[in-house]
């Protein structure tokens, strides 16, 4: 269960480096609304990402990988996990055919879990 401090991510990535790290969908996504909230949506997305690595089997070593899962909301808010590229084999192979997220953030920390189905 990856745990993401916001503020960290900002210094260890900067902002440049994180949007490169979300898929186009995902950057549209976490910049609408509120100042501050894209932050908070970025580090969601981060954690989310990284959970669904694990939940996969997979080191976070690759940072391309994190392009391969996206993250993006349904028409009620709710997480969905799409995966592209190496990652959708890699869910085949697993014999799995979804993966769920959950993922709770606040002003300081972001928190996910993904789970296969």
């Amino acid at each position: 269960m990856p745990l993401v401090e916001t503020a960290r991510i900002m210094k260890t990535w900067g902002k440049s480096s994180l949007y490169r790290l979300l898929t186009a969908r995902e950057r549209a996504y976490c910049g609408r609304g509120s100042v501050g909230r894209p932050l908070e949506r970025i580090a969601g997305r981060m954690a989310a990402k990284k959970a669904v690595l694990k939940a996969l089997g997979i080191a976070e070593g690759d940072p391309g990988l994190l392009t391969e899962v996206e993250i993006l909301p349904d028409f009620r808010g709710k997480p969905l996990v799409v995966l592209h590229g190496r990652l959708r084999e890699v869910l085949s192979s697993c014999k799995g055919s979804d993966v769920q997220v959950s993922i709770s953030h606040g002003d300081e920390v972001a928190l996910a879990i993904a789970l296969l189905f």
